[in-house]
């Protein structure tokens, strides 16, 4: 019997961001994230981030080329020894890294966490989410394996590795992203630049997320999988309302 067609996470999800739209606007929003990443420091100084979620630095990473050739300095979360493997090789020649195996929660101590075999992108705490992608695989609950983590806030793995001032928030956790976003300290720091996936998020975690950052006074622009959020102090009005149109514009074509 033929498997039924796969609609992609996309067709799948409720977030109120995940509008339809034509396919070219997902190359128009990455190359306007590309862009934002490039310009981010004014300055010329490397870039400081945190990517939370950040697997092996190479499937669909955005900041990988701008961390190895920018000379970037940051802090990378991923609590997948085997993809954690795979990034600590990515970046072997990269100085200025620093490297944390632990999960990023909203309590710090243990929680199950579970690791999809052969295709650790997608390892979550949501098992909902991992199965929203079971149609493209032919027994994908048998792939999975759930073993406990230590879960720390990324408040206080920030303060303990010194990245509390970070330029660059990147998260991508699997259906978490607002869970990890609401444990970052914004009180101390705003971050120039947020980057984070909402396609797995539900309409009221979507919404939600997306008023807090607004509350903190950040810009979001986005496509059916992301949101790249913009601090209004620290880019250019014009600019973000350029980046907002042309994304909007490619969306309604």
């Amino acid at each position: 019997m033929n498997r039924p067609a796969y609609p992609g996470v996309a067709g799948l999800s409720s977030s109120v961001f995940c509008k339809k739209e034509p396919r070219n606007t997902k190359f128009v929003f990455a190359e306007i994230v590309d862009y934002v990443l490039a310009v981010i420091r004014p300055d010329g100084e490397p870039v400081t981030f945190v990517q939370v979620g950040a697997n092996d630095g190479e499937r669909g990473d955005p900041i990988s080329r701008h961390v190895i050739q920018g000379g970037w300095r940051g802090l990378l979360v991923e609590p997948v020894p085997a993809a954690m493997e795979r990034l600590r090789a990515h970046y072997s020649t990269c100085q200025g890294l620093v490297f944390r195996g632990e999960a990023i929660w909203s309590e710090e101590g243990r929680r199950d966490f579970h690791i999809v075999r052969g295709e650790d992108v997608l390892s979550s705490f949501s098992l909902p989410t991992i199965m929203m992608h079971e149609l493209k695989y032919d027994d994908l609950p048998g792939m999975i394996e759930t073993v406990p983590v230590v879960t720390r806030r990324l408040d206080s793995l920030c303060r303990e590795t010194g990245f509390e001032m970070a330029d660059l928030l990147v998260v991508d956790v699997e259906g978490c992203d607002d869970i990890v976003l609401r444990t970052f300290d914004f009180d101390r720091h705003r971050p120039s630049a947020i980057l984070f996936e909402h396609v797995a998020l539900s309409a009221e975690a979507s919404q939600a997320i997306g008023e807090f950052l607004e509350k903190l006074g950040y810009e979001i622009i986005y496509d059916r999988h992301d949101c790249l959020c913009l601090l209004g102090e620290r880019f250019e009005p014009r600019l973000v309302e350029f980046l907002g149109r042309v994304v909007r514009a490619a969306r309604d074509n």
